[in-house]
């Protein structure tokens, strides 16, 4: 059997979690199990899931002499196992069944969500009743019961769910049942506090390697970014006004001369018209954050030099802890979604025995400081006007970039992105609909003829799925393609309001589209041993698409401004690998089930 789905002992212990020397023995003769041990079962399931996972399923299911029409998993293995144990009579041959994920609590209870669910059927609360008590969405809540997601990126909402569910079984009289899921000992039962501690330990126990709470919060942010800003910001001439503007300091002394010497440089830069700014900082970034009068003045400068087009270039020092890579994103996102703004990070670990401050306009001005950390308040802060003394500044930021790669690259039309997917071999897709590269000819051709598009707009579609097959293709040559994706709801489906993955025009399916499509998905999936779909229960982000490869990311936002961000650091694509990882590790199923799942559309 191995050598006719082409397995090594290797890969069968791979997919079947055992040590490859225990399938050696049993191969050879020197062990052989009894068709009910456990030994047994690992080996069934290792060649069922790698004849899965290879397209292997139909010369496996021939070889076995299975004659069920469309045999279920169960069915399969039962076959295997009787092929491997033909002519024994010890005892009867039947397939032992092994706990699901599940149904086996010990090891479901690894997983956040899993737990979360467990403590809120104690307390006996919905989705609905838990988001009231916690004033958040209820799709929040189902997120992170069904595992798409963790509340580790937010602290304060974690403490608040543990608090809110400690409380409501203890209300409901249940603490003990609480205890027994948590595995805290009974006899600490008199003291709360400790119990509580317990439980938080118990329900939070979030991996400290675990770096996907990165991607988790960088797309949050990119998905419910808005570009209305709640408080009012002061005009141009506020914020920079002329004694500010006019004056002719040299030198600023400590917080408050900074903010003053960046308002000179920002107002300056807007009202001459100046084309780029030059940014690197690896300070303390409170002179800008503490103050929130100061930070409504510096947003509006900001917002005046994007109005001006006024191109800005930052250097990120984000080294010293991988939070600062998405809190130094996220901080800047307004600008990112601009479109005018290249990012790159510092390569090389900065000292920590001094901060550096270089804020150029090349021909205008340029804010300098070098001093202690901790000792902002007292430092110096030069301000540059000099031609001769601007020429260096911009030479040494030009070695500063040097020594720096790109971080975010902004795409903000469609063809652009032809530039981020030849970075991608094996790829996860984590989108809110059937993806445009599985669609079938007849489907995209039918939308098209239905919506009585114009030539120009059809040509654009057309070519658009045309690259986007090509590049389905490339990933499928180059490795694997993974699409996690949930399938559409009925209602969704029936009320013409499921999307078609086409970001310039609003289009929909109808249930006959939809249902071609997910024919050519199952076609798809049973054609190449490559490709795999991922069934999703829900959508992790409803506002975003990602592609992920072990050295590219790209993240679209769906809704305007739409805008498609890729990165290439390590740390943010090890974190959406991470994220992607578990989500196909959650919701990972052979392809028989998947395919029976995605029948009902047909």
């Amino acid at each position: 059997m191995f050598e006719l789905l082409g397995a090594s002992n290797k890969d069968i212990a791979s997919f079947a979690g055992v040590d490859r020397s225990g399938i050696s023995r049993i191969k050879s003769g020197s062990r052989v199990p009894k068709p009910s041990s456990i030994s047994t079962v690992k080996l069934i399931d290792g060649i069922f899931l790698f004849a899965d996972d290879k397209n292997e399923m139909k010369r496996l299911i021939s070889a076995i002499s299975c004659p069920v029409e469309n045999p279920s998993p169960d069915e399969i293995k039962q076959y295997i196992l009787q092929y491997l144990f033909e002519g024994y009579r010890e005892e009867p041959v039947r397939m032992r069944k092994t706990k699901s994920k599940e149904t086996d609590k010990s090891a479901s209870f690894r997983s956040y969500g899993a737990k979360l669910d467990a403590v809120m059927n104690t307390a006996n609360l919905s989705n609905m009743r838990l988001a009231r008590m916690l004033h958040i969405d209820a799709s929040a809540v189902s997120r992170f019961r069904n595992g798409l997601r963790t509340p580790k990126s937010n602290p304060k909402l974690t403490n608040e769910i543990c608090d809110v569910l400690f409380a409501r079984v203890f209300e409901l009289d249940r603490f003990n049942e609480l205890l027994a899921l948590a595995k805290i000992p009974l006899e600490l039962s008199d003291d709360k506090e400790e119990c509580r501690r317990r439980f938080r330990d118990w329900l939070c126990d979030f991996e400290t390697e675990d770096t996907s709470a990165l991607a988790e919060k960088l797309l949050d942010n990119i998905s419910s970014f808005s570009a209305d800003i709640k408080l009012p910001l002061p005009d141009l001439d506020e914020a920079a006004p002329d004694s500010i503007l006019n004056s002719k300091d040299n030198v600023y002394f400590g917080t408050e001369g900074i903010r003053c010497a960046v308002r000179r440089f920002l107002g300056n830069a807007v009202k001459k018209r100046a084309k780029e700014l030059w940014l690197y900082s690896d300070q303390d970034m409170g002179w800008m954050t503490d103050d929130m009068d100061f930070r409504l003045i510096w947003t509006a400068l900001m917002r005046e030099c994007v109005g001006c087009g006024i191109k800005i270039r930052i250097i990120h020092n984000i080294n010293r802890n991988p939070d600062e890579m998405t809190d130094a994103i996220n901080s800047w996102l307004p600008l990112y979604m601009s479109g005018i703004i290249e990012s790159f990070y510092f390569k090389k670990q900065s000292e920590s025995r001094f901060s550096t401050t270089i804020f150029l306009c090349p021909g205008l001005a340029c804010i300098s400081s070098v001093h202690v950390p901790g000792n902002e308040d007292k430092c110096i802060y030069r301000y540059d006007t000099d031609e001769k003394l601007l020429e260096i500044h911009k030479a040494e930021y030009k070695k500063l970039l040097d020594m720096s790669k790109q971080l975010v690259r902004i795409y903000t039309k469609p063809e652009e992105e032809k530039n981020i997917y030849p970075l991608f071999n094996s790829v996860t897709a984590i989108g809110n609909t059937l993806s445009l590269a599985t669609m079938p000819e007849q489907v995209i051709k039918s939308i098209i003829e239905r919506n009585s598009l114009d030539e120009n707009t059809s040509d654009k579609l057309l070519s658009e799925w045309r690259s986007r097959i090509r590049l389905f293709k490339q990933g499928l040559k180059n490795g694997s393609v993974c699409e996690c994706i949930k399938p559409a709801e009925e209602e969704l489906l029936f009320g013409g309001r499921v999307p078609v993955d086409i970001r310039d025009v609003s289009l929909t399916y109808t249930p006959q589209e939809y249902s071609e499509h997910i024919k050519n998905v199952i076609a798809l999936s049973e054609s190449n041993a490559n490709y795999r779909f991922y069934a999703l229960p829900d959508m992790p982000f409803t506002n975003v698409s990602v592609v992920v490869s072990e050295n590219s990311v790209a993240a679209t936002r769906l809704l305007p401004p739409k805008i498609t961000f890729a990165f290439s650091h390590p740390v943010l694509c090890e974190a959406f690998l991470e994220y992607a990882g578990s989500l196909k590790e959650k919701y990972n199923r052979d392809k028989i089930t998947t395919k029976r799942l995605l029948e009902k559309y047909i």
